[in-house]
């Protein structure tokens, strides 16, 4: 095969382009983002019981739902949170264990509960799915609150129109309500009672289908609409008549406030009260797509917004991965200028041009093939791919030492690139089976650090697959064409100066240290073996620290304090594995 791709330049140029075309193919097929998508390995359970307290949903609800399902089998952690009208627990599932099978016995659990309380929202129960964030926006603005949380409303239905966007939720509120504040004095004055006015409210605001009107030209739906859902619909509502046709209205008898359940539960931007719109993305999107948008979106406000009304974008989680990409950029063409100034160095111009085209030739061909796996542009791939680089071009560089000296020695070019491939073979692939050796127990790495991991062993593997039939079957056929008219023992003036000089570096300084390790053999081995114990001291000593992941300087500061006077910012949480958790695991906030 070597032979047959080293003498034919169309079959050798065919098969490059082929890897040139499939991976510009597949580019835009890549999805960019911050981490590699996997199988969601969580279920939530969620249920709302309004009017109830932190303490009263973990006794009555939280607790039920774990008894129920702490012995099931694949449950490895559960954590639950309680909080006013609410509670959710997060069950992760242990790893091999199929995530249906698991929901399908937690569901069958909840559902056979009939000790909760009758007025209880069923709970919902579904795997969790992961919705990875891309981008913020923060709204501030001369306005009141109500104001602020009705135009953010109008914001997300405009954010939503854009095909890119899938998912926007609204920040920095608690839950929006009216307050009807009765007056003692005044009930008592025109004999009402909590009920009547209670009763005059729930009649007179309605809005529920009455029937159907049957006719010859097709039914007629009749609906009855008349929902008060602002304070001056509701002010008009009228609770009783009065003697001479007169009408006490809601208004005589209440104060009326469109207010938010918990005021304290709110945003401050710079200062301001804010509303945050924050842009999440599906499995199936493209970060930087979605960031586009956005920022289109915002361009587009710049010019519709209310005077006085500040958009600003804020957690832009994307920025990373445009950051990754243009650092790979950014190493790859300076590792492809580095090789070739050395290549050049030390081989002839044309030898340096050709091992450094195999670079994008390599990478292109792998991103056709991630992407027939299914993967994407992400931090993970990223640090694959910037390893792999460096072993790509090691490989390169053998061979074109080894077609060199063949060169050296009188071979023409064609024979040279022939039996300098056929010679390095058993060494590239054997250091190509090593690397995979090495990197590929990444995949066996259980958990979500492995579900992480395993990308990267797959992205070493298929850019040196590539790179591997670049180097025999490709390769060898533009050295033979390019040094065919090339006589080997020509060299220019500036060539004959740096091989002499390197020549009596390599004689005198390389050579003479050396001889010296060698007539001071013990001295030098003692010197290793201390290195050794210095190493193995450093990481038994903890001097040299373990971290699964590197400390990344950050732009963000972030703190928190706990309230634990103010009741309606109560919640009590728990976090526990395998069965029961003990009873001193429950905590109040």
């Amino acid at each position: 095969m070597i032979v047959y791709f080293a003498r034919h330049p169309t079959a050798a140029n065919l098969l490059m382009l082929v890897f040139v075309i499939l991976g510009l193919v597949a580019l835009p097929g890549l999805r960019r983002e911050s981490y590699p998508e996997f199988e969601p390995s969580q279920i939530r359970i969620s249920a709302a019981y309004p009017g109830a307290d932190a303490e009263i949903v973990d006794e009555t609800l939280v607790q039920g739902i774990e008894e129920a399902i702490a012995g099931l089998d694949g449950v490895a952690v559960m954590t639950s949170q309680a909080r006013e009208g609410s509670a959710s627990i997060t069950i992760d599932v242990e790893d091999k264990v199929p995530l249906a099978d698991v929901l399908a016995d937690v569901k069958s659990a909840v559902d056979g509960l009939r000790d909760l309380p009758p007025d209880l929202d069923p709970p919902v129960v579904a795997a969790a799915t992961r919705r990875a964030p891309v981008a913020s926006i923060a709204v501030t603005g001369p306005m009141s609150a109500q104001d602020l949380k009705l135009y953010c409303e109008q914001l997300r239905r405009e954010l939503l129109r854009d095909e890119h966007i899938a998912q926007v939720t609204i920040a920095g509120f608690s839950t929006h309500q009216i307050l009807i504040q009765l007056k003692q004095s005044a009930l008592a004055r025109h004999g009402l009672s909590v009920v009547d006015v209670a009763a005059a409210v729930q009649a007179q605001s309605v809005d529920s289908p009455i029937g159907t009107i049957e006719r010859a030209g097709g039914d007629i739906l009749v609906r009855y609409s008349d929902k008060r859902t602002d304070v001056s619909a509701l002010a008009e509502l009228v609770v009783k008549g009065a003697a001479g046709g007169a009408e006490i209205r809601l208004a005589d008898v209440a104060e009326i406030e469109d207010t938010f359940a918990v005021e304290e539960e709110q945003t401050q931007f710079n200062g301001e009260r804010a509303c945050t719109l924050g842009i999440t993305k599906t499995a199936w999107q493209d970060s930087l797509d979605v960031l586009g948008s956005i920022e289109a979106f915002l361009a587009d406000q710049e010019l519709r917004k209310p005077t006085g009304v500040k958009l600003t974008l804020t957690q832009n989680v994307a920025s990373a991965v445009a950051d990754q990409i243009g650092l790979l950029f950014t190493n790859a063409w300076q590792g492809l200028l580095l090789v070739f100034v050395t290549l050049w160095l030390f081989f002839h111009v044309r030898l340096a041009f050709w091992v450094a085209v195999g670079l994008p030739v390599s990478v292109l061909g792998s991103l056709w093939v991630l992407e027939q796996l299914g993967q994407t542009v992400n931090m993970m791939t990223m640090m694959g791919m910037l390893v792999a680089l460096g072993l790509v071009m090691d490989d390169a560089i053998v061979f074109a030492e080894n077609f060199a000296a063949h060169r050296e020695r009188g071979a023409s070019a064609m024979r040279a690139a022939v039996d300098s491939a056929k010679q390095v073979a058993s060494g590239v692939v054997s250091s190509f089976l090593t690397t995979v050796a090495v990197f590929l127990p990444l995949m066996g790495i259980e958990g979500r650090i492995g579900r992480v991991l395993q990308v990267i062993p797959i992205v070493l593997v298929a850019v040196l697959a590539v790179s591997l039939v670049e180097a025999f079957f490709i390769l060898p056929n533009h050295l033979a064409h390019a040094f065919r008219d090339v006589d080997p023992n020509a060299k220019s003036k500036a060539r004959a100066w740096f091989d002499a000089g390197f020549a009596r570096f390599r004689e005198r300084r390389l050579g003479g240290a050396v001889d010296f390790a060698v007539r001071h053999r013990w001295a030098t081995l003692g010197v290793m073996v201390a290195l050794l114990l210095g190493s193995v001291g450093m990481l038994s000593s903890g001097r040299l620290r373990y971290v699964a992941f590197p400390a990344a300087e950050g732009d963000v500061a972030e703190f928190g304090w706990r309230c634990r006077r103010a009741r309606r910012w109560s919640a009590r949480s728990r976090r526990s594995t395998g069965w029961w958790p003990r009873p001193g695991a429950s905590t109040t906030g």
